[in-house]
């Protein structure tokens, strides 16, 4: 539970204040922890910091992978990824706040190594997907990995605009343009 709340309190503190800035005492005092909890669970911000990124990023991982164990067309199965993606920054917007924003400010080189693998993993399990929509003939002769980079390009570029502009925007209207764009443009169209 302490763990939870600490994640939590970085989220918001990374966010608002961006790495730099964020100190371990202001997120053990958002989290109402003792700085003794904070360290026990975390050596430092560093690492605090990279697990926030990577356990959000497995997260999404995780559920798109047990969502598509089920029967689906290639076209569903992207809505799907699509659908988990947005959930995943839009429903955590500080942690997409620190994804987007704080991932190239100065953090240590062993931190972006580990986030960069986790974000590799995505973009090589993407490709999987869309290989075997490939492979299916649903899928039109693309650079599979290409295009997994820029699905997810696409959805962390629009959900960025939606988190500084989202009073003029819809969520279904993200959803809607990223699916079109993507399944349109992908996707064999059978006749």
């Amino acid at each position: 539970m302490s763990r939870v709340k600490i994640l939590n309190a970085a989220a918001d503190v990374f966010s608002t204040h961006g790495y730099q800035r964020a100190s371990m005492d202001e997120i053990a005092m958002q989290a109402n922890v003792a700085k003794g909890t904070l360290y026990y669970h975390f050596s430092g911000k560093a690492q605090l910091f990279q697990t926030l990124v990577t356990e959000g990023m497995s997260e999404l991982v995780a559920k798109i992978r047990s969502d598509l164990n089920t029967d689906v067309t290639l076209e569903e199965q992207i809505k799907r990824i699509v659908q988990h993606h947005l959930d995943l920054y839009l429903d955590n917007g500080a942690l997409a706040r620190i994804v987007f924003y704080e991932l190239s400010n100065g953090l240590e080189d062993e931190v972006l190594e580990n986030i960069q693998q986790i974000h590799q993993e995505y973009i090589r399990f993407l490709t999987e997907v869309l290989e075997m929509g490939r492979a299916e003939g649903m899928l039109r002769s693309v650079n599979s990995r290409l295009a997994a980079v820029g699905i997810i390009g696409m959805i962390e570029h629009v959900c960025a605009e939606f988190l500084t502009e989202g009073e003029h925007l819809v969520r279904e209207q993200l959803e809607e343009v990223i699916i079109t764009i993507v399944t349109s443009g992908l996707i064999r169209k059978v006749e």
